[in-house]
């Protein structure tokens, strides 16, 4: 970092004091030459001397023969045209040096181009690596995933109806929640399961079954089917914990359909009914309404609503254990800070969104952390982009963009986004904006 740190000085400030040095010689120089008249001036020859060498005297006034006074004048014009030359060639020297110094000037500043352009390209090729690794990873997780839900669906067939069947499902149902995408080959499985399931009357559901039905829909965006389920779970009258997950997923489809104002009801109705319920199932569910309230009333643009529904479901989160709890927390704060940034509170989002960022560093894990982490470093980017700082935007764009470059993140849609409106016209900021990798674009390919 020290040799980075030194050759970047030397990059950038070793013009500056290289112009300041030639300047400086310069100046001596022509001030040296434009003195020495001063210094004749405030030092005459005597002035017996003065009158003699420089006043012609008639032939025979003073006594001198004329060939002593001949040779006088010679003497003095000798010295001043030796004078004049002497001021000539300092006066040529100072020029000269002063063009020899732009010439160096110009050279160091085309190297010190040249040294810039190597390390931008070098960050460049250190940032296309970085995410060829995490895209590594990210193929990883995702075969591991397929081969334990492939093992599952296998096993699914051996196992009785009773205890370890739920065990299964519960396990299973852990491993869709850990993808944010599923591929089709993880859709035809679950599916596969869905129908399994989907076969039994619905009084002969588990907890565990009605999730897997609805994870299965939502994942298909089969959201008029998650309503007609849902209806059937927020009638159950034996389990507690079907009826609040019922409630979740009424107003979780309502809100996919683009009925905000009727998800909203759902979800304060579920709020009153479960607020008492001491079941860590029902806790959970009702963890997960409020965080889909959150987003629902952020929507709406009821910033003020959103926070207080915030509030209470971190409350809420603190009854979780934190295995149950740390997504949906990360979830609910990361809402939090967008709703704190609609109400023109940038600092208090900052805050927020730093605040997460320390879980992180104090090693918060989870499946999709890289790219949440790299969401909240560029809401983080939005907030100096709405007070127009765009130095502390950009830091932050950089850091998202060196984690993952999200969908809604490519130089397209940071053109458009009207968070960075204050700041689209910089030349700084629509120079990285060129540099800037399309987000279609796959790493190696």
């Amino acid at each position: 970092m020290e040799r980075d740190t030194i050759r970047s000085w030397c990059a950038f400030y070793a013009p500056v004091l290289w112009v300041a040095a030639i300047c400086s010689i310069s100046v001596c120089l022509v001030v040296l030459v434009h003195s020495q008249p001063l210094i004749a001036q405030e030092n005459p020859p005597p002035k017996s001397q003065a009158t003699e060498a420089t006043s012609p005297v008639p032939n025979g006034a003073a006594g001198i023969p004329d060939d002593i006074m001949l040779e006088l004048l010679r003497s003095t014009l000798r010295q001043e045209q030796t004078q004049t030359v002497s001021e000539i060639a300092l006066t040529n020297l100072a020029i000269a040096v002063a063009l020899f110094g732009a010439l160096m000037t110009v050279i160091v500043i085309f190297f010190a181009l040249r040294t810039k352009e190597a390390a931008v390209a070098e960050a460049s090729s250190e940032l296309m690596r970085m995410r060829r690794d995490l895209q590594q990873l990210k193929s990883a997780l995702r075969e591991d995933i397929s081969k334990e839900l492939s093992e599952a669906v296998e096993r699914i067939s051996e196992v009785s109806q009773s205890g370890r069947r739920d065990d299964f499902l519960d396990r299973m149902m852990e491993l869709v929640a850990a993808q944010h995408k599923l591929s089709p080959d993880e859709k035809f499985k679950l599916s596969m399961l869905s129908a399994d399931i989907g076969g039994k009357d619905a009084r002969d559901l588990s907890y565990s079954d009605f999730l897997t039905l609805q994870t299965t829909r939502l994942a298909e965006k089969r959201h008029e089917s998650v309503r007609e389920l849902a209806r059937v779970m927020m009638s159950h009258d034996r389990d507690e914990r079907i009826r609040a997950a019922g409630y979740f997923y009424q107003g979780t489809a309502l809100h996919h359909l683009g009925h905000h104002d009727e998800a909203c009801e759902v979800f304060e109705q579920a709020c009153k009914l479960f607020a008492g319920s001491e079941d860590q199932d029902v806790r959970f569910q009702l963890a997960k309404v409020h965080n889909n309230l959150v987003l629902t009333y952020n929507k709406l643009k009821e910033y003020d609503k959103s926070l207080r529904v915030t509030h209470d479901g971190l409350g809420l989160l603190n009854l979780l254990p934190d295995a149950d709890a740390r997504g949906i927390r990360v979830k609910l704060m990361i809402n939090k800070g967008d709703a704190l940034s609609h109400l023109g509170k940038q600092e208090e989002a900052r805050k927020a969104y730093h605040a997460l960022l320390d879980l992180f560093d104090k090693g918060l894990n989870f499946p999709g952390a890289p790219e949440t982490r790299a969401r909240i470093e560029f809401n983080i980017a939005c907030t100096y982009g709405l007070e127009d700082k765009v130095s502390s935007a950009l830091k932050h764009l950089r850091y998202s963009h060196s984690i993952a470059l999200l969908p809604d993140t490519g130089p397209d849609a940071l053109m458009k986004d009207p968070d960075f409106k204050l700041i689209r016209a910089k030349s700084s900021f629509k120079k990285y904006v060129a540099r800037l990798p399309s987000a279609d674009d796959e790493p190696g390919s």
